[in-house]
């Protein structure tokens, strides 16, 4: 969070903003997870003292990509970063997808995503999810 705003990944191909994020690598703590991803996606050095755990998101649903049922667990911390930003280490998906840092407010970033869960895509609903309780539990 950057005075009352929130830094995010908006992704050009989808029109919407998301947490920076990704699998958890073998022998690899959620912290350490949180700290490498948010330094390759977003280009943000998180400040590890200013970790808060936030909560987690069990989503279960049907697939969008494969005949199936898409289960995932989502971490979500809190914390701040330094200043200076670094370059982005994007993967090739990443990059097709279009990751922008952008430090916007919450209501910008919920304003955006909830357009884009009426195309019936529904990509940023988890995202939204936790923008929103961010924002009802005045956390932002």
């Amino acid at each position: 969070m950057i005075n009352k705003k929130i830094a995010l990944l908006y992704e050009v191909r989808n029109n919407m903003y998301v947490f920076p994020g990704g699998k958890i690598e073998k022998n690899e703590t959620n912290i350490e997870a949180l700290i490498r991803e948010t330094k390759e996606e977003a280009g943000l050095t998180v400040k590890p003292e200013s970790i808060i755990e936030y909560g987690i998101v069990t989503e279960i649903r049907k697939d969008i990509y494969v005949d199936g049922i898409f289960e995932q667990n989502d971490f979500f911390y809190i914390c701040n970063v330094e200043d200076k930003t670094i370059e982005q280490k994007l993967t090739e998906h990443e990059k097709e997808i279009g990751y922008i840092l952008k430090i916007v407010s919450i209501e910008k970033a919920i304003s955006l995503n909830e357009v884009e869960i009426t195309t019936g895509k529904k990509y940023s609903e988890r995202e939204t999810f936790i923008l929103k309780s961010l924002k009802e539990n005045k956390i932002i």
